[in-house]
């Protein structure tokens, strides 16, 4: 990695909660000593999202009428289904664990100084993901509910997933329901 300058300094510095903090953990040598096992990572990857994609293809199918929700046993298999296909494909792309931690970011400046820490109900993530890990990493780690592009649905397999998940679908030339999505993420 490059060494930082005085700018990026300050701006890691002002905006500390989003900044990217376990780039010591990559170390060359990981990569040359799972080089020769690039294939058959490549093949557990995604045979494990095509498995998973078959996996909800059927379950919709059984579920029935797309309208009506998913009962807690349902959302329970939907849960442990993607989880365990975010934790294999992680590890087929070398991923061999991942750290969850939770920096204190003092937010009273921008929500009041009564403001105070709660963390009972699920937060919201919002990541303008660099690659595809990001959506693996959040799968694995976090209940699996995404607000995706309108396209997403039409992918085969990853469609069928999202709408099993409960992903909100968003055209993102239509304004009007831009406005309608944020009171759907707020009850999640």
């Amino acid at each position: 990695m490059k060494p930082k300058n005085q700018e990026e300094v300050e701006r890691d510095k002002k905006y500390a909660s989003f900044c990217k903090t376990d780039f010591h953990l990559i170390r060359r040598w990981g990569f040359y000593l799972t080089a020769p096992f690039f294939i058959p990572r490549v093949i557990l990857g995604w045979g494990a999202a095509f498995t998973n994609g078959i996996f909800f293809t059927v379950f919709c199918f059984i579920h029935g009428d797309s309208n009506k929700p998913f009962n807690d046993f349902e959302k329970w298999i939907i849960r442990v289904s993607t989880c365990i296909t975010g934790r294999v494909a992680l590890f087929a792309s070398s991923c061999l664990w991942v750290n969850e931690s939770r920096p204190w970011v003092c937010y009273k400046k921008y929500l009041g100084e009564n403001w105070t820490p709660k963390y009972e109900n699920p937060g919201s993530v919002v990541s303008n993901h660099g690659s595809w890990m990001d959506i693996l990493v959040h799968m694995y780690r976090q209940p699996p509910s995404h607000v995706a592009k309108a396209g997403v649905r039409k992918i085969p397999g990853v469609g069928k997933i999202a709408e099993a998940v409960g992903c909100l679908f968003l055209d993102r030339g239509d304004k009007d329901q831009k406005k309608d999505i944020v009171p759907k993420i707020s009850q999640r």
